[in-house]
């Protein structure tokens, strides 16, 4: 037999009976491999929890004490030293983390979006116990985010944007029928705005546009250079768009010559003033093929005004996951996300009902979206914040009234309603699968949410469910609100009272509470019978189904519930 293969072989038989330090706890490390080979030994193991430490110790027979090793290095979890003395016992021992840090890194791990250098330094000095009130009282944690500021209507806002020369094509328009203004456009050599000669001729349209080489496509026809409005000197170009712009056909273009070179860096710049109506898309100047892209605007601009994808709303959430120092706000709010499930796509397939282009209903989609999240977090900032609180934006989402079928379910006359939204709210957001509800239970509880719908209404009408659609058109369009895709306004929960289902119901008839919820709930009765309902006051049987299913024993069972009343204070066990 071969030195090495001795090694490896004393080694495996020791490390079955190696594991006897009083600094371990639980059981140990399971072994990796032992390797023997080109004048080193390796032990490799699998990690052990919440180690701080790791040493080999060493004996030359069994009768000896075991002295750590000292001719080898641990680089993770694998310890190598020179093949010098083939022969003897091995331990691995481990040192476990102290109590604090240990507890620390599980606070960080449980309650927020893992740690960071920082974060761990800055719990240890405070204490765990002092970082878990912090968390459970996100109204108290000041912070103010860049990711988080909106421009809305704010004056001349000024864009740069530094790229390759892709095309002698520059393209201007606006990404949303509206209406605002735009100046000085410069476009330079080099990475410095502004430094050196401007590429964009009447790029200060202080002279009309059709001698100077600017081309205006169909939907800008109403935008000419204006005395209105000016960064600098006279005037600039009032932009109006009756649909959005996105490529040449649909924007305000002229070709630069001398043609530019991909192989060139240049820098644009200019000064854009948003629309007087809020629904006015950003202004997007570009070479064709991209090379360069000036947009204004923050994130959260985009997301606040409905201009923004999905790609864009993912970002934020990412980012403030990382930056928010309200980590558990983050953890919880991405928990409702997906505790109270929606779909993008569907909301994009319901919009296509009434737009054409492909990326306003992926804007609106992903505003629906926005907007109830947005909802969930101003309520969790709330220390009187309940489950009914976070089921009912659920309920009022848009959302989720698009993905669950209630936006078209109707109950009056001979139509049967949509039970989609009735079975999960029972099965996945309160009750659980299969735990006191039938299939009549899901039957009736669906003609209560019937007139639940969506629709297109004025700004100041977002949160008033009996609105009547907006007449407020597009700048630059038409007078014709027959048309949806003409209307400036917001989409939103309405109730369409003509399709409420008005007769007597009767949920959970004759239902009792499960001897296994113990007192003050086994034995009582659970049964909700809604009067008749006509007119407006039809909306309140769905805020009648949410009271009851938020105070229902069986949702004390979901884990929603558990971590929002953990979040609130109460006294709670998970």
């Amino acid at each position: 037999m071969t030195a090495p293969r001795s090694f490896a072989f004393l080694l495996a038989l020791c490390l079955c009976a190696a594991f006897q330090s009083a600094a371990l706890c639980g059981d140990p490390p399971a072994l990796g491999s032992i390797t023997a080979t080109n004048g080193q030994k390796v032990i490799n193991w699998t990690p052990y929890p919440a180690a701080f430490q790791y040493k080999i110790f060493r004996a030359n027979d069994l009768s000896q004490p075991f002295i750590e090793d000292t001719s080898g290095s641990v680089a993770g979890f694998n310890w190598a030293s020179p093949l010098t003395d083939p022969l003897g016992f091995y331990q691995l021992r481990v040192t476990p983390m102290d109590t604090n840090s240990l507890l620390t890194a599980n606070v960080l791990n449980r309650l927020a979006y893992g740690p960071t250098p920082d974060e761990l330094e800055r719990v240890r000095a405070i204490g765990p116990d002092n970082y878990i009130q912090e968390q459970l009282a996100p109204e108290l944690i000041t912070e103010n985010l860049s990711i988080d500021v909106v421009n809305t209507n704010s004056g001349w806002q000024y864009v740069t944007a530094t790229g390759n020369g892709s095309s002698s094509i520059l393209y201007v328009y606006l990404t949303k029928a509206g209406e605002g203004y735009i100046d000085d456009i410069v476009l330079v050599r080099g990475t410095v705005p502004e430094a050196g000669i401007n590429l964009v001729r009447n790029g200060g349209f202080e002279v009309p546009l059709a001698t100077n080489d600017w081309t205006v496509s169909s939907n800008h026809f109403g935008s000419d250079v204006s005395t209105a409005q000016q960064h600098s000197a006279n005037s600039s170009l009032h932009l109006t768009a009756s649909s959005a712009g996105s490529t040449q056909g649909s924007s305000i273009w002229q070709t630069i010559s001398p043609a530019l070179s991909s192989a060139q860096t240049y820098t644009l710049s200019y000064w854009f003033l948003p629309g007087s109506n809020i629904t006015s898309g950003d202004v997007t100047v570009r070479l064709s093929g991209s090379g360069i892209v000036g947009t204004p605007g923050t994130l959260a601009t985009h997301l606040v005004q409905g201009r923004a994808s999905m790609d864009e709303l993912r970002a934020w959430h990412v980012q403030h996951g990382v930056q928010s120092r309200r980590q558990l706000l983050e953890v919880l709010d991405q928990f409702l996300e997906n505790h109270f499930v929606t779909q993008y796509s569907k909301s994009r397939d319901y919009f296509d009902t009434y737009y054409d282009d492909g990326t306003i209903i992926g804007q609106l989609a992903t505003q629906i979206e926005f907007k109830e999240n947005q909802r969930w977090r101003q309520a969790l900032m709330n220390p009187q914040c309940t489950f009914y609180d976070l089921l009912r934006i659920s309920a009022e989402s848009s959302a989720m009234i698009i993905y669950l079928d209630t936006v078209n379910s109707k109950g009056n006359g001979s139509n049967i309603a949509n039970e989609n939204y009735a079975r999960e709210l029972l099965e996945l957001f309160t009750f659980g699968v299969d735990n006191g509800y039938d299939q009549n239970d899901i039957t009736v509880m669906s003609r209560t949410w019937t007139g639940w719908s969506v629709n297109i209404v004025d700004y100041t009408n977002e949160f008033n469910p009996f609105a009547a659609r907006t007449t407020t058109v597009y700048p630059g369009v038409t007078n014709n609100f027959t048309t949806v895709s003409n209307l400036a306004g917001v989409w939103t929960f309405n109730y369409k009272q003509a399709n409420h289902n008005t007769s007597i119901k009767t949920v959970f008839p004759n239902k009792t509470v499960p001897a296994r919820f113990g007192a003050p709930y086994a034995g009582r009765n659970y049964q909700l019978t809604l009067p008749s309902r006509t007119g407006t006051n039809g909306i309140a049987d769905g805020y009648a189904e949410i009271a009851h299913l938020a105070n229902q024993p069986f949702t004390q069972e979901d884990p929603c519930v558990k971590l929002c009343r953990l979040f609130i204070h109460e006294d709670f066990t998970l």
